[in-house]
């Protein structure tokens, strides 16, 4: 009766070694989804407020000078909370930014932390267009969802 033949050493090393570069390629990639995921929750945060800004608009005919001013008539708070959004801030023409915490959300420095909804008002509704806030401190494109990669600038 014959014996089962055996792994020899380098079969061994070379299994090693197709398993480390597996887990070399695979452990940025993910790192990299989870960050796009924390993203994209943040940006939920200003599309609930751009939201709320739009029915701001259709009440007034105006866009609002203050954030406190969006959530008049609304249930909620003015800024949802989100541990991906250190804060959120209303600047001129009812531009909406949020500065992503880089404590919690990988590969976002503090300079690299801003991501903004810009709204373009008609006369019956606002389209919004959403993406890194580039005259401060934008986030990477390549950690934004798609429909978040129009480039916004000062107004």
């Amino acid at each position: 009766m014959k014996h089962p033949r055996e792994f020899t050493f380098t079969e061994i090393v070379v299994i090693v070694a197709v398993v480390a570069a597996l887990a070399a390629l695979s452990v940025p990639a993910y790192k990299l989804l989870v960050t796009r995921a924390r993203v994209a929750a943040a940006i939920s945060v200003l599309n609930t407020l751009s939201s709320n800004e739009t029915s701001f608009y259709q009440r007034t005919g105006q866009l609002p000078t203050d954030i406190g001013q969006i959530n008049a008539g609304n249930v909620g708070s003015a800024a949802p909370a989100s541990r991906y959004v250190r804060s959120v801030r209303l600047e001129r023409g009812g531009k909406l930014v949020a500065v992503l915490n880089p404590t919690e959300v990988a590969m976002v420095s503090a300079g690299s932390n801003e991501v903004a909804v810009v709204p373009q008002p008609t006369q019956s509704a606002i389209r919004w267009r959403c993406g890194p806030n580039i005259n401060r401190n934008p986030v990477a494109y390549l950690l934004l969802p798609m429909s978040c990669q129009d480039t916004i600038t000062a107004q």
